[in-house]
């Protein structure tokens, strides 16, 4: 790594190391990678659902959620990062998540994770690592179908 680039990742560590600054914009809908996201309550009464995600581990599970949040932070040094914060379902098996017999996700909202109510929970996840999914809802149920 050469002189200049040592200086610069120095700098936007220190610009890092401030924190963000305090005012956060808030937003009900988003473009990146070329998909559109929106929040839940903007979905409501909507003919299309953008709401729907997942983010695949490094382990090999991959997680759902409902978007309902989309916040973004910015640092001293203008980098921007966007949070989404989600209502994440649990993925064990026979608790949230099933396979039908045609190989769709089978997802059920009732059983949560990461609500945020304990310190271990972190309903947030970056924009950049998350996908879209479209969710239909099975009638008279909490279950999804992805």
């Amino acid at each position: 790594m050469d002189d200049k680039r040592r200086a610069e990742l120095g700098t936007k560590l220190v610009m890092h190391s401030k924190g963000p600054r305090q005012l956060a914009l808030e937003y009900n809908r988003y473009v990146i990678n070329g998909m559109l996201f929106r929040t839940l309550s903007r979905d409501e009464g909507k003919t299309t659902q953008n709401s729907g995600v997942c983010v695949p581990t490094i382990d090999g599970n991959t997680y759902y959620g409902k978007l309902t949040r989309i916040i973004e932070i910015e640092y001293y040094d203008t980098t921007r990062y966007v949070l989404f914060k989600c209502d994440w379902a649990d993925i064990k098996i026979n608790k949230g998540y099933k396979e039908d017999e045609y190989g769709f996700s089978l997802v059920n909202f009732k059983n949560r994770i990461h609500t945020g109510e304990q310190i271990t929970d972190d309903p947030y996840v970056l924009s950049s690592q998350i996908s879209q999914v479209i969710m239909l809802r099975m009638k008279g149920t909490q279950i999804g179908l992805l």
